[in-house]
């Protein structure tokens, strides 16, 4: 409650912004009553004010209409649900750094709260790559771009491990699972 009427202060000389809290009592260790609290309680909450949005702003309503959720602390079955299930929405997030500095006392400062929009803060989900790396894969030429210069990478990162393992490699480090992890990181610069 307390971060809704701070949230309703900061937001709303600027913006309109219906805020609302959705508690969802107990069970939050569970993953399937976390499902069927989000398709109960949290969804229908998000469908209406949708559906006022579309009532009011008619064809315009998709860019007028935003999703922002909090993240501070909780069970990683509700944070899992929850995030999951707003992915439609492509919600926007508040990561609170500090939650009990918040609790203890009351405000927010502003090192400790970090707004991400959803690209940020989300991941990619796994794509098909087609064997033709000159087909889409995603629909974006800059994602595909960078997709084909992972696959090349990898396939050559794998390439270059297949011709140096040794004995050694397979005895101790495959020991318990008999498979390489092996990864590839792209790292995109701010302004590059």
């Amino acid at each position: 409650q307390q971060l809704k009427e701070l949230t309703s202060e900061a937001l709303t000389h600027n913006v309109r912004v219906q805020v609302q809290v959705v508690h969802s009592g107990s069970g939050i260790f569970v993953y399937d009553q976390n499902v069927r609290f989000v398709n109960q309680f949290l969804l229908p909450k998000v469908d209406d004010a949708r559906e006022l949005a579309v009532q009011e702003y008619k064809s315009a309503w998709s860019g007028l209409f935003h999703v922002t959720t909090t993240l501070a602390e909780g069970a990683p079955a509700r944070v899992s649900a929850i995030t999951q299930s707003l992915i439609p929405f492509r919600p926007a997030y508040i990561h609170i750094l500090r939650p009990k500095a918040f609790a203890e006392k009351g405000v927010l400062f502003e090192d400790g709260v970090e707004f991400l929009n959803f690209d940020a803060a989300s991941a990619v989900p796994a794509v098909r790559i087609p064997a033709d790396l000159a087909a889409p894969i995603t629909g974006s030429s800059n994602t595909d771009m960078n997709l084909r210069r992972l696959v090349r990478e990898m396939t050559e990162h794998k390439r270059n491990f297949d011709l140096s393992v040794s004995a050694e490699t397979v005895s101790f480090w495959l020991r318990k699972s008999q498979q390489p992890v092996l990864a590839v990181l792209m790292v995109q610069k701010a302004h590059q």
